[in-house]
């Protein structure tokens, strides 16, 4: 994410494009107290920019990358998201190279009676629930 007046010539799209925009970052935010920031480090670590960028970190705790950029607390941030706040423009999404993905998964215990838990997992599995994910730019990975 990055402010809206700002990211016209940023992009993300291939390895060297996403280096350097983290390069000419005047900041990198990231969620350190989630899962992301965790993958986000790591990712870093992989594409062998983790000690230089660590100068232009600022882990956000507590608060999201929607609130950090507009308020000009970091250049840039990474966080997963689907839709924009206001004041901020997703830049694209990590090269599938680098990507990680999370996989999210829903179950029941086999003595449950709710019928409203097997009701949504029920959805959850269905092609509406999938075009639903698509639409707000999930990723999804056939089932095995």
């Amino acid at each position: 994410m990055a402010e809206r007046d700002r990211t016209a010539d940023v992009t993300i799209s291939t390895i060297d494009a996403f280096k350097g925009a983290l390069r000419n970052a005047s900041s990198i935010g990231y969620v350190a107290d989630g899962h992301s920031g965790t993958v986000f480090l790591r990712t870093l670590d992989r594409i062998g920019l983790a000690e230089e960028l660590k100068p232009k970190l600022k882990p956000l705790i507590g608060r999201p990358c929607a609130v950090a950029v507009p308020n000009r607390e970091v250049g840039l941030c990474a966080a997963p998201t689907s839709t924009p706040a206001a004041g901020v423009e997703i830049v694209g999404r990590f090269p599938e190279e680098i990507q990680t993905y999370v996989v999210i998964s829903a179950g029941l215990a086999a003595a449950s009676e709710s019928d409203a838990a097997k009701s949504l997992i029920k959805f959850l599995a269905s092609p509406e629930a999938a075009s639903v994910f698509k639409a707000k730019g999930y990723q999804l990975i056939p089932r095995r």
